[in-house]
């Protein structure tokens, strides 16, 4: 979310400068039905990509004899 709020405000603070320069008219909008899925299913398959090296990293631990319990 920082991600986008910082991205949110440099389009507002050189908006005008792409239009001046470069023609480019940018406009800063709310995302999309569409756009919000795309945005659940990334951060998905970020979740589920790391549950693979997270669940390796516990099964080494234990083999080698660190315990969770104290």
């Amino acid at each position: 979310m920082t991600g986008a709020a910082f991205m949110a405000a440099l389009l507002l603070v050189f908006s005008p400068m792409l239009a001046s320069v470069y023609g480019l008219s940018l406009a800063l909008t709310c995302p999309t039905a569409a756009e919000w899925q795309l945005l659940a299913g990334i951060l998905a398959a970020g979740f589920l990509a790391g549950l693979i090296p997270a669940w390796r990293a516990y099964r080494i631990s234990l083999a080698d004899g660190l315990n969770a319990s104290t």
